[in-house]
């Protein structure tokens, strides 16, 4: 029982008071038998004392309840309250409470409360002598009295467990009187327990408190939450998950340990904290990050033109290719080098070939999304090649002929013009196609 007495003592800020007969747990409730227990010298008839006096004791506070104490007991560091003799402490009190969690309200939990009945003395040497429930001053109480043979502890544990039905915390009383005691404090522990009372200034205080506290926990749980969206667009950056949130209580704060990491392709758990005067209520919302926007070719023309035996490079006319996150995307020559953040070109044309030539440049960013541009090349037909021939031009009369047309004989010759060319520039440069020959 020692190794669970230091326990519940460092837990419960239990502390013994001075000797081994400091240690001191337990709560029960029911009319106290005050029978002395046995000891190993029965014919030894034990000093009663009765220190217990209603004008002069003192009275000690704990949560919501008060008992009283003889005027002469002292109260050491710990909270253990410790009546002396001889200078030594032949019996000790504690008093303490816990709240009272969801469920745990009214007489049946108290019969089966185990914080402390269970607890104290776990398999060392103890006799239930008896253990009851009762009322005392309008107050529910579970009573024990239990004789514990564990070496260190050996004597007798008076043991209270109380509450009220409205009440939020379940308190406890305990007192020990060690086996080796030459008194007998019966009557000191009957009326200790027995003095047992509600402190209605605290208890009300209390009340008030419950009452704030449930008022702020409903406007908490009554808050209507909205969230902007669960579906967030991939990007090179981290969101402040509080911008994604809004509360229909603006005096509620709301706090959140994570930011929501845009780069990362995934589902992400934020848990926020929603604040009121102290109480909290957790909200989980699941985000889930997708790369929905595919990458952008910039082309510098859709259709492009080019005569007749012209070479031109397609990758000449792509003005940009890059993704809005993952940046510019790298030229690759063919569908064989294509990855992620590549993109290449499709299609060719013969550039002594007139016609349309199709080309679709096919881009692919880092998480697999494509996107396809087209443009087209049109080749012009070969030009048409006017053929030249050898004329006989009148520089007189400005008139050219075939050279062997009639009239060139009656030409004189320092008026003739031999000239090789198109019948298009003779026009072009004046001259007029003779009326015989036709030229």
């Amino acid at each position: 029982m020692k190794k669970w007495i230091i326990g519940l003592l460092a837990v419960c800020m239990l502390t013994g008071c001075g000797s081994q007969r400091e240690k001191i747990i337990k709560s029960c409730t029911g009319k106290i038998d005050t029978t002395p227990v046995p000891t190993e010298t029965p014919e030894v008839q034990k000093e009663e004392i009765h220190d217990f006096d209603p004008l002069h004791n003192q009275v000690v506070t704990f949560g919501e309840y008060t008992i009283e104490v003889p005027a002469d007991w002292q109260k050491n560091d710990n909270g253990v309250w410790c009546g002396m003799r001889d200078g030594e402490n032949w019996i000790a009190a504690v008093t303490m409470f816990k709240e009272i969690e969801d469920g745990e309200t009214g007489e049946e939990f108290l019969k089966e409360d185990p914080f402390i009945f269970e607890n104290l003395f776990d398999d060392s040497p103890h006799t239930i002598e008896w253990e009851n429930t009762g009322t005392v001053n309008d107050i529910l109480i579970r009573r024990a009295r239990i004789t514990s043979g564990e070496e260190e502890n050996e004597g007798t544990f008076y043991i209270q467990a109380f509450l009220t039905g409205d009440s939020s915390q379940i308190a406890y009383i305990i007192l020990f009187e060690p086996a080796d005691t030459p008194y007998d404090y019966s009557e000191d522990i009957q009326d200790i327990m027995e003095s047992l009372k509600m402190d209605t200034a605290t208890a009300e205080q209390s009340r008030l408190e419950q009452q704030r506290m449930q008022d702020i926990r409903n406007r908490l749980d009554n808050a209507e939450v909205v969230f902007e969206t669960d579906q967030l667009e991939y990007a090179d950056k981290t969101l402040d998950p509080l911008k994604m949130i809004s509360c229909s209580d603006p005096d509620i704060t709301i706090t959140a340990q994570t930011k929501i990491n845009l780069r990362k392709i995934d589902k992400q758990t934020v848990i926020y904290v929603l604040e009121l005067e102290g109480e909290q209520r957790e909200i989980t919302q699941t985000y889930e990050v997708a790369d929905t926007k595919e990458p952008v070719i910039k082309l510098k023309k859709k259709n492009i033109t080019l005569d007749y035996g012209t070479d031109y490079d397609p990758a000449s006319n792509i003005e940009s290719v890059s993704d809005p996150v993952d940046g510019d995307l790298t030229f690759v020559e063919s569908e064989d080098e294509a990855k992620i953040c590549t993109y290449y070109i499709e299609g060719s044309y013969d550039p002594k070939r007139a016609g349309s030539y199709e080309f679709s440049v096919h881009a692919m960013d880092a998480n697999t999304n494509v996107s396809t541009k087209k443009f087209t090349i049109q080749v012009e037909p070969e030009p048409y090649a006017e053929p030249t021939y050898t004329y006989i031009a009148n520089k007189n009369t400005r008139k050219f002929h075939y050279p062997d047309c009639r009239s060139v004989s009656r030409m004189k010759n320092s008026n003739k013009w031999e000239v090789t060319t198109t019948r298009q520039w003779m026009i072009d440069n004046g001259y007029t196609p003779c009326g015989n020959c036709h030229p």
